[in-house]
C-alpha cells in the first residue's frame, strides 16, 4: 500500500486544473465537493482521473454517495502516536481522534469498546463553537 494524503490532494487539484484549462469547468466554480469527488477515498470506483471524470457514484443500495459519506466519524490511532501521518487529511477534517498506547496486535474488543464509549461521550460540533 502506497498512499499519501498530500499527493492525493495534488492529484485532485491537477485533475480540476486540467478540466478548467480545457474549459469544462470554471475555476471559480470549484467546490469542496468537487475536490472530494476526485480523491482516492472516493470508494465509488471514481476518484480522480486524468480527464476529470471522477464522480460521486452510488452505494450498493442505489443511493447517491456524498463527500460526507466518505468522512470517518472516528479515527483510532494505536501505539501512542498522536499524529495523522499524512493519512486522509482532507477526509478527517471533522473526524474525532482517539489515541491509545495499546499496540495494534493487542487492540481487541475491550479496547474498541473503550474507544467507542469515549467517542460516544463527545459533543460533535463540526467546526461550530459550543457556547
Amino acid at each position: 500500500l502506497s498512499y499519501g494524503a498530500r499527493q492525493d490532494l495534488v492529484q485532485a487539484a491537477r485533475s480540476l486544473a486540467l478540466d478548467a484549462a480545457a474549459g469544462h469547468i470554471a475555476a471559480e466554480d470549484i467546490t469542496e465537493e468537487m475536490i472530494a469527488e476526485r480523491l482516492s477515498s472516493n470508494f465509488s470506483g471514481g476518484g480522480y482521473d486524468e480527464i476529470g471524470t471522477g464522480g460521486v457514484g452510488t452505494s450498493s443500495a442505489g443511493k447517491k454517495k456524498t463527500a460526507a459519506s466518505r468522512e470517518p466519524d472516528l479515527l483510532i490511532r494505536t501505539s501512542g502516536e498522536q499524529r495523522l501521518s499524512n493519512f486522509m487529511l482532507w477526509e478527517c477534517a471533522y473526524t474525532e481522534l482517539y489515541f491509545t498506547e495499546t499496540l495494534w496486535p493487542e487492540f481487541g474488543e475491550e479496547s474498541l469498546r473503550h474507544a467507542l464509549e469515549t467517542y460516544a461521550s463527545r459533543q460533535r460540533r463540526f467546526g461550530v463553537r459550543g457556547d
